[in-house]
């Protein structure tokens, strides 16, 4: 295993996390996906 840069796991992170809520708003909105 090598170590990934901190801002490559950071952008990861982000990008995932991003997409979570925007699948949960959704899902909040329009009740079930």
């Amino acid at each position: 295993m090598e170590d990934r840069p901190k801002s490559a796991i950071l952008a990861v992170h982000e990008s995932s996390s991003r997409m979570l809520a925007d699948l949960t708003s959704r899902w909040m909105m329009g009740g079930t996906a």
